[in-house]
């Protein structure tokens, strides 16, 4: 009885998934003068609904769809890299739209390793029991801790891309229960970020500026206005920080101003020139420029070998579909200006492929791929194009998009839009810690440098929206399903217009919402254009 006063203690649970002592319900009420709620967890007791691990918007009498109050005590569960943060918006969402949802708790807080100094230091994490937290034994954050972080934020901002001409007006929304918004201390940062050629990360701050919250009571709509006193055009992010009463940060939101067209083309602009000569021998087609060689396989259009200063890149077989099939016919190379262009063609899914070496060494790839009628549902786990490169060969990336943590389908939230440099490494998430993981896909990928052993090169996005995948994340040892482990592309680097979603421990992405569905395709073909330098000039 000591805790009977706490002022934490808001509910009692007695027992928990069937270990409910049914001979002192009468107790709870008789020494708790406050004659709190008490609650069986995993079951519906005295008008309240606590299941564990229900899909998304189950069940038919019960949960979303009951007439009880209802809070799961359990749900998403986090082991491995799934459930917590990749589904939580989904059901997050729902819950705010049903008046008798009073929220949920995800299970768990941190992996439950233990140090076995009888097995020479190792990390015991019983198999598939333990690791399912959202930090480490030693609190290593997770991806989905940031992505908890902003779902679960109290200040809502809805804009995932601001508006053309953005003047400073944000709407939000106030989600706390008590306290206005006028209590929040916001500040503000207009960045510069770095250019692809530099060795470091470090944003330049053009602005900034500190201000207090608008006058918005609890669980209402307002805005914010950001007073800029310079012209946003030198601007590439903007990063908005919220403190709450007590100095504490809430959370911050970052937006880049500009397409991955705009942002890009100041480093693409070079007038540099060069004679561009071509060879058609041995089933080769070889470009020649300057120092750099680039091979194509005429038996199959593929990208067949690059070489840059005398140093081979093992950049190689693609671009290949990552889902749809199509039949190689031939290629065929001609002069168009000072550009020599190659388009390899198919039948099938692919509809262009076309490369074109500028005179400044700049390889551009545009291409375009319908897979409607593929299957029959016209739905796929992902969408875009593959290359290979040797893993053993990587050391890391230097790139610019939504980072530092990788992403699913359904857990795109909680990453900031910068440059990010990242070593190679193969954590398994929950069964190594060196987070954040390498492996995966990146959202908002505008460009890449890959550093490798051979030489470094630099891969560009010329449309729009892009993730970059990197390599396959190792299975689980102990994992005994595929919730967490969802298939990936062929090949070892990709650039994806479509990427697909993790499950929990119990269930299969789909199961837990509108964002754990697969990607459906309509009639028209999807295009995307990369441009490769081969031979950056980097500090």
């Amino acid at each position: 009885m000591k805790d009977v006063n706490h002022p934490s203690i808001v509910i009692w649970a007695n027992g928990n998934e069937g270990g409910n002592n049914h001979e002192l319900v009468a107790d709870y009420a008789k020494y708790d003068p406050q004659k709190r709620t008490v609650i069986h967890p995993w079951n519906n007791f005295e008008g309240t609904d606590t299941q564990h691990y229900r899909a998304y918007d189950c069940c038919v009498g019960s949960l979303y769809n009951g007439k009880e109050v209802f809070f799961p005590t359990e749900f998403l569960h986090g082991l491995y890299d799934g459930g917590h943060g990749a589904g939580l918006e989904d059901h997050w969402n729902l819950m705010r739209s049903k008046p008798l949802s009073a929220g949920g708790f995800l299970w768990s807080f941190a992996d439950e390793g233990v140090v076995r100094l009888d097995q020479e230091g190792r990390m015991d994490i019983k198999g598939n029991l333990a690791p399912d937290g959202i930090l480490g034994p030693y609190r290593e954050k997770e991806g989905s801790f940031y992505t908890i972080k902003e779902i679960w934020s109290p200040i809502k901002i809805a804009l995932d891309k601001l508006p053309q001409n953005f003047d400073g007006l944000l709407p939000l929304s106030n989600d706390y229960l008590y306290t206005n918004l006028n209590q929040i201390r916001f500040s503000y940062e207009c960045r510069q970020l770095p250019t692809p050629y530099e060795s470091d990360t470090t944003v330049k701050i053009l602005e900034k500026g500190d201000l207090q919250g608008p006058n918005v009571e609890p669980q209402q709509n307002g805005y914010l206005r950001l007073p800029f006193q310079h012209d946003l055009a030198k601007t590439d992010v903007l990063a908005l920080t919220a403190k709450d009463p007590y100095g504490r940060e809430i959370f911050t939101w970052t937006w880049s101003l500009k397409s991955p067209i705009e942002m890009n083309e100041r480093w693409l602009s070079t007038k540099i020139s060069w004679p561009i000569s071509v060879d058609e021998a041995n089933n080769t087609l070889r470009l020649q420029l300057n120092k750099t060689t680039i091979a194509f396989d005429t038996k199959s259009g593929l990208l067949q070998s690059v070489i840059s200063n005398g140093t081979v890149i093992p950049l190689t077989n693609g671009p290949q579909l990552a889902v749809g099939k199509a039949s190689y016919v031939g290629m065929k190379h001609y002069k168009k200006g000072d550009s020599l262009y190659v388009d390899v063609q198919y039948t099938g899914a692919w509809k262009k492929v076309r490369y074109i070496l500028a005179p400044n060494g700049l390889l551009t790839l545009e291409y375009a791929y319908n897979v409607y009628n593929s299957n029959p549902h016209n739905e796929y786990p992902f969408l875009g194009i593959n290359f290979n490169f040797p893993e053993n060969l990587i050391t890391g990336v230097r790139y610019m998009g939504r980072g530092p943590y990788r992403v699913w389908k359904n857990r795109m939230k909680g990453n900031s839009f910068g440059v990010w440099n990242k070593k190679y490494n193969n954590t398994v998430t929950g069964e190594s810690w060196d987070y954040p993981e390498f492996k995966g896909y990146y959202r908002d990928f505008n460009w890449v440098v890959i550093k490798n052993k051979a030489k470094d090169f630099i891969v560009y996005n010329g449309s729009d929206k892009l993730f970059l995948r990197l390599y396959t994340p190792e299975k689980p040892k102990g994992a005994r399903n595929e919730n967490n482990s969802p298939d990936f592309p062929d090949g070892d680097i990709s650039f994806l217009h479509a990427i697909n979603a993790i499950g929990t421990k119990f269930d299969r992405a789909v199961d837990h919402g509108p964002q754990g569905q697969l990607n459906r395709v309509g009639f028209n073909a999807i295009e995307g254009k990369l441009i490769f330098d081969f031979d950056p000039k980097l500090q």
